[in-house]
């Protein structure tokens, strides 16, 4: 029985360093992002988003931006970057996977 479950902890041991490991995450194609802004003038440009085909999400204002391959961290970056040519005053945005669909992982 000890053998079983310390088995069954190794085989599990990469899901939950991948679960910990959110920071070097790569936005993958069909991921469900959800984006927020911290000004209160642009909460009502939080959005929720999935990544297309293409490897996009469109937002209000800014339109089309590459997500895929990129952590969320930069992503957020590049969102406030582009946000910030038409509204100077948003200096934060977060974005957070709510589902990651890009990635599968399968135990047998």
């Amino acid at each position: 029985m000890k053998l079983n479950l310390a088995f069954f902890l190794m085989l599990c041991l990469p899901i939950f360093s991948f679960c910990q490991d959110q920071k070097t995450y790569r936005i993958g194609i069909d991921d469900r992002l959800q984006v927020n802004f911290w000004q209160e003038t642009a909460t009502d440009l939080n959005s929720t988003v999935r990544v297309r085909e293409d490897g996009k999400i469109t937002l209000p204002v800014i339109g089309d931006i590459a997500a895929a391959g990129l952590t969320t961290n930069d992503l957020a970056k590049e969102i406030v970057r582009q946000m910030a040519f038409y509204n100077p005053g948003i200096s934060q945005a977060t974005v957070v996977v709510l589902e990651y669909n890009s990635q599968t992982v399968v135990l047998t």
